[in-house]
C-alpha cells in the first residue's frame, strides 16, 4: 500500500488533490492511471517545487494584490471578458513573486499543485475556459465560472 495524493490524469501530466492509499495489487484504482508512472512524476514535481524558493508575500504586497482583485471585481459586471484575461494575469503575476517559475501553463500548474492542490485544479478549469474564449466559444456564463474558480485561488495563495 503506498500512501499518495488522488491524482488526476490532465493531458500528459498527473494532478493530485488530496491523499489516497493506492494499493497497486487491487483492482479498485483507475485502470487507466499507471501507479509507477504516476508515483514516479509526483516524486519529480516535489522535488523540482523543493529547490524552489518560494517566499510569503509582504503585508503590502498582499495587500496591493487584494486590492487590485476587488478593482477587478468591480469591472467584471461591464467587462466580464476583460475582467477574467486581467484575473488571470493577476494571479500569474503573484505567482512569480512568490517564487514559482512561469514557464509553460503545463509545468506551472503542476509546480503549483504541490502547495496547493485546488488552486492547480481551479487554474486548470479557468486556463481551459480562457483558452476557449480566446476561440470565441463562451458565454457570460462560462466567464462567471472561470471568475468564480480564480477567485479561490488569488486568496489561497496570498497566504
Amino acid at each position: 500500500m503506498v500512501h499518495l495524493h488522488k491524482l488526476i490524469k490532465t493531458g500528459d501530466t498527473y494532478v493530485y488533490d488530496k491523499h489516497i492509499n493506492i494499493d497497486h495489487s487491487c483492482s479498485c484504482c483507475n485502470p487507466c492511471i499507471d501507479c509507477t508512472k504516476a508515483e514516479a512524476e509526483l516524486k519529480a514535481r516535489e522535488k523540482r517545487v523543493e529547490s524552489l524558493t518560494i517566499i510569503p508575500l509582504t503585508p503590502s504586497e498582499a495587500a496591493r494584490f487584494s486590492q487590485t482583485w476587488k478593482d477587478l471585481q468591480g469591472r467584471f459586471v461591464d467587462d466580464p471578458k476583460g475582467a477574467v484575461v486581467q484575473a488571470g494575469e493577476l494571479v500569474r503575476e503573484l505567482m512569480l513573486k512568490r517564487g514559482y517559475p512561469m514557464g509553460d501553463f503545463e509545468r506551472r500548474a503542476a509546480d503549483i499543485s504541490v502547495d496547493h492542490s485546488a488552486v492547480a485544479a481551479n487554474y486548470r478549469a479557468a486556463q481551459a475556459i480562457t483558452v476557449r474564449d480566446e476561440r470565441g466559444e463562451t458565454d457570460t456564463e462560462e466567464l462567471r465560472k472561470a471568475w468564480c474558480i480564480t477567485a479561490p485561488s488569488l486568496m489561497s495563495c496570498l497566504r
